[in-house]
């Protein structure tokens, strides 16, 4: 997963395969409003994305979210004027975008393609 808190840039974290985990994203923060984005960064590309069954490696469930005693979850106060799906091909998704060697998991990032930048230029949430 990459993840922001209150804007700050984006962090990095990996997800155990099929493991049920809880994943600390902030500390010490102050008792105020903040936000938290979230993107899947990565998947295997051997995993099949578009036939998903219950024990596919491409499933990614978050069951809930841990705040501190007292805090609460609020919507999003402003969300994007449009919804825009970038189409393309793997170079769109990320495929190879980090060119380091290790594997899909470390070499594949969708946030550094031409497609993650257009949501703040034009006022829409864009999927990556």
């Amino acid at each position: 997963l990459q993840y922001s808190v209150d804007n700050t840039p984006l962090k990095l974290v990996a997800v155990p395969p099929r493991a049920n985990t809880t994943i600390p994203l902030a500390s010490g923060l102050k008792n105020d409003l903040h936000t938290l984005e979230v993107f899947v960064f990565n998947s295997l590309q051997s995993a099949d994305r578009w036939h998903l069954t219950s024990n596919s490696a491409a499933i990614l469930t978050v069951t809930g979210l841990v705040l501190d005693d007292g805090a609460s979850v609020r919507p999003f106060p402003t969300l994007a004027r449009r919804s825009i799906i970038p189409y393309g091909d793997s170079i769109t998704d990320g495929v190879q975008a980090l060119r380091q060697p290790g594997g899909d998991l470390v070499a594949n990032a969708p946030t550094v393609t031409w497609a993650f930048p257009l949501a703040p230029g034009l006022d829409a949430e864009v999927p990556v």
